[in-house]
């Protein structure tokens, strides 16, 4: 006789650095019915696994025995295309019940590129007044999380005519 419903314990929520590699173990998703006979199987991510990068290669797959969550798709565990994943895991009790849960994994970011300084040319007018502002640098940097800052000039300060200040820090 089939006449509880499986229960999945609930995944906390998780967190990783971006980059992980394929096959990477992220978890076991665990659960229990009241049924004697009751085996869970079919274990499925039904929704939030979600390719980012542009393939069709989903990020997680899940083993439909073991309920063990691991890293489909390296390229998609990225932190610059994606900050987290909201997983709808799905286990059946064999029989005719299932039960959902959902958990979230969030991408962590890793610093991984160089901040780049846009290139500029610039004239000054002879006998320029002191504290004159010439320019606003810019720069860029490829992670989802940097902070540019602590601005320098370490080349072509003749005399160390120019300097920065905290508002170029920004």
């Amino acid at each position: 006789l089939n006449e509880f419903d499986p229960q999945i314990n609930m995944l906390a929520a998780m967190q990783f650095n971006e980059n992980l590699s394929q096959s990477f173990p992220v978890a076991t998703a665990t659960g229990s019915d009241g049924d004697a006979t009751a085996v869970l199987q079919n274990w499925s991510i039904i929704s939030g696994n979600v390719s980012v990068d542009g393939d069709a290669n989903l990020p997680f797959m899940i083993d439909p025995d073991s309920g063990l969550i691991s890293v489909n798709d390296s390229g998609d565990i990225d932190r610059e295309l994606v900050s987290s994943y909201n997983l709808v895991l799905q286990v059946s009790d064999g029989e005719v019940n299932s039960a959902t849960s959902g958990f979230t994994i969030t991408i962590l970011d890793v610093n991984e590129f160089n901040p780049t300084i846009a290139n500029q040319i610039l004239s000054l007018d002879e006998n320029t007044v002191n504290n004159t502002a010439v320019t606003i640098a810019t720069a860029i940097d490829g992670d989802a999380t940097a902070v540019l800052q602590n601005w320098m000039i370490t080349a072509g300060n003749i005399s160390c005519l120019l300097y920065t200040s905290d508002a170029a820090d920004e």
